[in-house]
Parts: C-alpha cells; structure tokens; sequence
C-alpha cells in the first residue's frame, strides 16, 4: 500500500522514546566522545597511551555525539485509524506510512507485555513470527493478518486506540 488515503484520520497517535534508563544509555557515550573530542583536538592532549586518530576521534564524535542523538530525538511512532485501514509510520526509518486494509485483518486484540522480556527491546523487531514496533510503555495490539502474518504495535492510548478501530472494522 502506498499511504496515500483520502480519508482523514479517525485517531492519530505519536509516540516518542520516553524511557529514562534508555536517554541515559545514550548519553554516556555522546559525553565520552565530546569529553575526547575537546580533550584531543580543541586542546591537543592526545588521550591515553595509544590515541586514536584524530579523523576517528571527528568521525565518533559525529555519529555517537551529534547523529545517534538527534536520530533518537527525533525518533516517533505514528499511528492512524482511517476508514480504510490502519496506518503507521516509523520515522524516519519509514519514509512513507504503511498500511494494514481492515479487510486484510483477521483478528485484533489489545495486549500487555514487557518489551524487553516478551520482544527482546524497543524498537522496531522481529520476534517469534511477528512483526513489533515498540517505542513505549507496556500496552499495545497485536493484528492477525489473513496471510498468517502478526504485527504488534504499542499504545500510550490503548483505550481510544481499540475504540476507533472498533468503530470501523467489521469482520
């Protein structure tokens, strides 16, 4: 499906990575790199017995001081109920949204889970079969395709979720 619906949105749900433990697993390294970076080229201390060179130190200071944290920050979870089907986004892993037609879905249900234990972590995954997107919390709905195929989304609004899905899928 190419995303691209003529109906509006009947519910729309954005979610962000909110965890702390995980914002400051990130930030642990973004410091060391900018704390090597200031030490190695903006003051010329080369750091430790065997330092890295200088173009490796920009280049780790770039990616785990400047891109993986605008990459998480920027990081969201779209989800939409339309009258058609249901639609989600991973950006900006995904560039467009993806789509679930109510008549290719067998069967949904609401689940509670631990995404580190039942799925092995955030993110987007592929765990037992099935297709996750988790970025937060515990509660979310897992899609039965028609074609055997699972899908898991999480849900910060679970609740509203379920009821605007109900309100147009028919089996």
């Amino acid at each position: 499906m190419n995303g691209k619906s003529l109906s509006p949105p009947i519910y729309e749900e954005r979610q962000t990575f909110s965890i702390p433990w995980v914002k400051f697993l990130l930030i642990i390294p973004a410091i060391v790199v900018w704390y090597i970076f200031i030490q190695q080229i903006l003051l010329g201390k080369p750091m430790g017995k065997n330092p890295a060179p200088d173009w490796l130190v920009i280049l780790l200071t770039l990616l785990l001081g400047v891109v993986l944290p605008l990459l998480f920050a920027r990081t969201e979870l779209i989800l939409q109920v339309r009258p058609d089907g249901f639609y989600y986004r991973f950006f900006p892993f995904q560039r467009r949204f993806r789509c679930l037609l109510w008549h290719e879905i067998a069967l949904y249900e609401k689940i509670t889970f631990s995404a580190v234990k039942d799925f092995g972590g955030y993110g987007i995954r592929s765990h037992k079969g099935e297709t996750v997107y988790v970025i937060q919390g515990n509660q979310g709905i897992r899609f039965y395709h028609s074609k055997g195929k699972k899908i898991v989304f999480s849900s910060a609004r679970i609740d509203e979720l379920i009821q605007a899905i109900n309100s147009v899928y028919h089996s």
